[in-house]
């Protein structure tokens, strides 16, 4: 054998013990203390700064070009490691994955070591860092919230057109978020009540979306974002439907666990958690919709929803039915007005909801 013929034999030998970098990325993990889901995707690896708040609009517009025009990676094994236990999963055309995994035999999620998401041995042909997977476990008896993200927690103006655009190209550490709503989530996160949040946006957008949550310390939870690929895929404008199949699913999945629904008046929040309302009445604690300002096509806000302006009067009506104190409420009244005291008639309206819980009790 030559010289040239040992090179090019040891070139190739490379290539295939380096393999292609690629990421795995959990886009939500959660279940009963006996089953845990997981869904996510296998991405090319692709390195690239982190957003910045005067990053130019060519930069911003690059990202997000980056974002739609994902490279996803199919046919791809991995392996979920729980304790002795696997589970084997492949991801389809499009990259995507979705799996359950039960507990063994006599013990508990809570218990357990957080499982691990690895490539499975024997391909040679990609190169991936493992995962450790920590799913959001919820028993009988425990409470969660469903958050809708656009308009609800970042503004996007998704119904305003041209005022949409402006906002979506924004990268994360630009966009907006609705006063109070951070804090309001961390108080009710700091009492076990875990986030699940329920969008419309593309799966393409998750990273955007991830590291919005984190900058604006937001607490981390499994998201549900639409497939728009060709198989299989969601409806871009179909709401209704696709946020009830969502909604079904974790009631199925989460047996016994009651939800607290937060949404905006800019789509069909409004309708959706009513109608899930209806279907499990003694499940759906409260459904918070707060109103968006001058917007063109804000939906009717149903009676037997809570209708609210801003962060402080769905505080209010949360340390109402004793989630959260008197003080966390008070503490995000001045979040929205700063150094100006909270209005006299507002402190009255919290004294209010906060005699009727206790009599009540």
């Amino acid at each position: 054998m030559t010289c040239g013929h040992l090179f090019i034999a040891g070139f190739l030998l490379s290539g295939v013990a380096c393999g292609k970098d690629v990421t795995i990325v959990v886009y939500a993990a959660y279940g009963s203390p006996h089953v845990a889901h997981l869904n996510g995707r296998v991405l090319e690896q692709e390195e690239r700064p982190g957003p910045k708040v005067d990053d130019s609009l060519w930069r911003r517009l690059k990202r997000i070009a980056s974002d739609l025009e994902s490279d996803e990676v199919p046919d791809m094994r991995l392996t979920w490691t729980l304790g002795e236990a696997e589970s084997s999963i492949s991801t389809d055309k499009e990259g995507l994955f979705e799996a359950s995994i039960e507990a063994p035999d006599g013990t508990l999620f809570s218990r357990l070591k957080p499982p691990e998401l690895k490539l499975a041995s024997g391909d040679d042909r990609y190169r991936a860092e493992p995962v450790t997977v920590t799913p959001v476990i919820m028993a009988h008896g425990d409470m969660a919230i469903i958050s809708d993200i656009d308009d609800t927690i970042v503004r996007t103006d998704v119904t305003e057109g041209m005022l949409f655009f402006r906002q979506f190209v924004k990268n994360a550490a630009q966009l907006d978020p609705i006063p109070g709503v951070a804090t309001l989530y961390r108080s009710l996160n700091a009492k076990s009540i875990p986030l699940f949040y329920l969008s419309g946006s593309p799966v393409n957008l998750f990273e955007r979306l991830r590291l919005y949550l984190e900058l604006h310390k937001f607490p981390a939870g499994p998201m549900f974002l639409k497939n728009l690929g060709i198989r299989n895929a969601d409806s871009l404008f179909e709401q209704k439907e696709y946020k009830l199949g969502h909604l079904r699913k974790l009631a199925k999945r989460l047996p016994d666990v009651e939800f607290l629904c937060f949404g905006d008046s800019g789509e069909k929040d409004a309708d959706i958690y009513t109608t899930f309302h209806r279907e499990h009445p003694k499940r759906v604690k409260g459904i918070f919709i707060r109103r968006i300002p001058s917007t063109t096509q804000s939906e009717v806000i149903p009676k037997d929803t809570y209708r609210t302006e801003d962060a402080y009067e769905a505080a209010r009506r949360l340390a109402g039915m004793g989630l959260i104190s008197k003080e966390q409420a008070q503490e995000i009244g001045k979040e929205l007005w700063g150094e100006n005291p909270i209005p006299m008639a507002l402190k009255l309206d919290l004294e209010e909801e906060l005699l009727k819980a206790n009599r009540e009790d």
